[in-house]
């Protein structure tokens, strides 16, 4: 299969994505941590996790937010307590994220990043 050419949708794509992963960053700097693990979300406003609230048992994204905001408060141990896959899920993002400008300035599409 032959890759699709470099575009000026490309562009936009790439900016995009990368403030999109910026907005996240900085909005889960700003965001204090829940104690709890949990519920750091709802300082944005957001409901509680409905699943939460009805079988007092978290889901499988509960603390997601809640993760992040720790790592970017500097406490990864507790990132890891309250979800170890928002842990992972913020290495993978920050990857890409540190990678979109190379992958940008050498103009490869953007869905490259999802090869194989």
């Amino acid at each position: 299969m032959v890759p699709r050419k470099f575009s000026r949708l490309d562009h936009v794509l790439y900016l995009g994505a990368w403030l999109g992963f910026a907005a996240v960053l900085a909005l889960a700097a700003w965001l204090p941590p829940d104690p709890s693990g949990v519920g750091t979300h709802t300082g944005l406003h957001l409901p509680p996790c409905t699943f939460y609230a009805v079988f007092h048992k978290p889901c499988p994204s509960c603390g997601m937010t809640t993760a992040f905001s720790l790592l970017l408060h500097g406490r990864p141990l507790e990132a890891l307590r309250a979800q170890p896959a928002g842990v992972a899920v913020f290495a993978a993002g920050l990857w890409a994220w540190l990678y979109l400008p190379l992958a940008w300035r050498r103009r490869r599409p953007l869905e490259h990043i999802f090869d194989t």
